[in-house]
């Protein structure tokens, strides 16, 4: 019998995409054109390129360029966007060309997604980058939460404002909710996933944390305490790619120490393994709706639902109002078009229009008609809007709270008038 879980947490980099592949394409191509307009040797940039990575703590660093020595004399004070322009393209080309999700992924996470269950990411990329990776592989609102580092600090005199081509709600994740790591926690600290797993009032027994390090995620989801299951199809540890982001790589000496004591541990082995692909997960786990349990909503939330509702219900109540004032005047209107009716038709007055002669009369009885269109189709418009709204709200109220109402059922059944309407 599998194990059932309702929520999936899962890291990103080489388990839902290919980073270092990405990142060997993307970075060799910039490396070479900077080369090719610079004049200054691979070999001279390289040590002076892991140097800059390592102060900022990240082999993703935006401002690389600026800040390599051989290559300030060539800017003088120009814009490296401008002196190295070519390389900046032949980065980006890159990046359009090879960020894309291993294959199964897609369609494995929607499934999960589809049976209700919290899918939560936790990267050790920074902000920037993985916010754009998850807006670019469609998966803004497939994960419901994503962890990751703040971006580093920006230049003195820069402000996003100068770097962003368009307005900042575009660079920004609509559905997925993204939240920053402690500055300096790496995998496999326990304490950020036992942080994640508190804050979100998670239950351990029913996590899976999936990953393709077993000596950083592996470990920090045993450590914890919760299912581990071991991306193997995303190793990249043995890859040519592999030799230059060694070469060039944030980590410092301290840091590979401490990867080599992870290393050192014999009690780390992975409990569940995907050899080809992430859908191997669907033989091994029974996922859950997380949501099966009806949530236990505090009271001030419940006040606020409520709030919403009147208030929507007061908008109906004052399209109401309108909608009387306005059949009240044509009322008065029309009494007086009434009253001149008599008179026209007996005089048989009329006027030109074109080739004919059109009778007051007629025009009357004409506009009689259009009162009847407009005070229905604008204020009826009205009012099936704020039943929508209120119908939304009241569902949502529904679902939430034991409470029930009898103008719940009535906008209910106005709702259902509504959406045929």
């Amino acid at each position: 019998m599998l194990r059932t879980k309702n929520v999936l947490i899962t890291d990103l980099d080489n388990t839902l995409f290919d980073w270092v592949e990405l990142w060997y394409r993307c970075f060799s191509t910039m490396l070479e054109e900077i080369v090719r307009i610079s004049g200054v040797p691979r070999e001279t940039l390289i040590p002076e390129i892991r140097s800059v990575h390592q102060e900022h703590g990240t082999s993703e660093y935006s401002f690389l360029i600026e800040e390599l020595p051989s290559l300030r004399p060539l800017l003088e004070g120009r814009p490296a966007t401008e002196v190295f322009s070519d390389a900046i393209k032949a980065y980006r080309q890159q990046r359009r060309q090879h960020l894309k999700l291993f294959p199964t992924v897609a369609e494995t996470l929607l499934e999960i997604k589809g049976r209700g269950t919290r899918i939560i990411g936790y990267t050790e990329s920074m902000g920037f980058y993985s916010n754009y990776r998850i807006r670019r592989l469609g998966l803004d609102g497939v994960l419901d939460y994503i962890f990751c580092p703040e971006d580093h600090l920006l230049p003195s005199g820069m402000t996003p404002e100068r770097l962003r081509a368009y307005p900042a709600s575009h660079y920004e994740l609509r559905y997925t909710k993204q939240h920053f790591t402690p500055k300096d926690s790496k995998k496999p600290d326990v304490a950020v996933l036992n942080a994640i797993i508190e804050d979100l009032k998670l239950e351990k027994e029913l996590c899976v944390y999936v990953g393709d390090s077993v000596n950083n995620d592996i470990t920090m989801a045993i450590d914890c305490g919760i299912s581990d299951v071991w991306a193997e199809y995303g190793q990249a540890h043995q890859r040519a790619e592999y030799t230059l982001l060694k070469q060039v790589t944030h980590w410092t000496p301290e840091e590979v120490l401490r990867e080599a004591r992870t290393k050192a541990r014999k009690d780390i082995h992975p409990t569940h393994i995907l050899s080809a692909s992430l859908s191997e997960i669907l033989a091994q786990f029974e996922f859950k709706d997380f949501q099966s349990k009806k949530p236990n909503i505090s009271d001030e939330n419940k006040k606020q639902i409520i709030d919403v509702w009147k208030t929507i219900v007061g908008v109906q109540q004052h399209f109401n109002d309108i909608e009387m004032r306005i059949r009240a005047m044509f009322v008065t209107i029309i009494m007086a078009l009434f009253a001149s009716l008599g008179f026209l038709i007996d005089k048989k007055v009329s006027f030109p229009v074109g080739p004919f002669d059109v009778q007051f009369s007629v025009f009357s009885q004409l506009l009689v008609h259009l009162e009847h269109i407009f005070s229905i189709s604008w204020t009826g418009t009205g009012i099936i809007v704020c039943l929508l709204d209120q119908l939304n709200m009241q569902l949502k109220l529904k679902r939430s709270t034991a409470m029930k109402s009898p103008s719940c059922h009535l906008a209910m059944q106005l709702g259902k008038k509504a959406h045929t309407s």
